[in-house]
């Protein structure tokens, strides 16, 4: 019975990685970043990168930091080999040992406008491409960009600072298909328990 228990506490704990999902760490930026689709190395520098693998020939690089302000998420190559517009997700949940959908999780989309639901997904009621407390391009792409940029206001988040603070966080993208992908791969929208946990340092 004990190697019984053992056995099983040892393939929970190998399971647990995947389970639980990834963490990423950032570090506090200074440098000004201009939300209009033009991801500039200055601008971004030191900033943590993950990606969503779309198909076999096709990755989405994501990069993500934040300042004094602003949590700041970059996408990149968005349209490829013509296979469609894709629409940019971010889920947050501020409260890291929560992991239902409460009044600390935010959905946030860009596409041809900017919507955002607190407590819940897939409301479409609030959207413009002018919010007060945060911001990302949209469709059309100009100046053939092919990436969306989000800056959100940690104000908003109801994080007065972010140091010290950690929180939940995934990446979506969809398609007029409805074929969707994750960052972290096995993150589903309806739990935030398979998000990554993001430490701001």
């Amino acid at each position: 019975m004990k190697i019984c228990q053992t056995i099983f506490f040892l393939f929970i704990f190998m399971i647990a990685p995947s389970v639980m999902g990834q963490q990423i760490q950032l570090s506090k930026g200074s440098e000004s970043i201009v939300i209009d689709g033009v991801i500039s190395n200055d601008e971004w520098l030191n900033s943590h990168m993950v990606a969503v693998k779309r198909d076999n020939d096709w990755e989405i690089p994501i990069r993500i930091k934040y300042d004094q302000e602003y949590l700041y998420v970059a996408f990149e190559n968005f349209t490829f080999k013509n296979k469609g517009k894709l629409n940019a997700e971010i889920l947050i949940q501020t409260n890291a040992e929560n992991n239902q959908w409460t009044d600390n999780t935010y959905w946030f989309h860009s596409s041809y406008s900017n919507c955002y639901s607190n407590g819940e997904y897939y409301n479409w009621e609030n959207c413009s491409t002018n919010h007060l407390d945060w911001k990302a391009n949209v469709y059309p792409f100009e100046n053939e960009n092919d990436n969306i940029e989000f800056k959100i206001s940690l104000k908003k988040l109801g994080l007065e600072t972010a140091g010290n603070n950690q929180i939940k966080i995934a990446f979506k993208l969809s398609d007029v298909s409805e074929l969707h992908s994750y960052w972290p791969p096995k993150a589903e929208i309806k739990s935030p328990q398979t998000w990554a946990k993001l430490i701001f340092n």
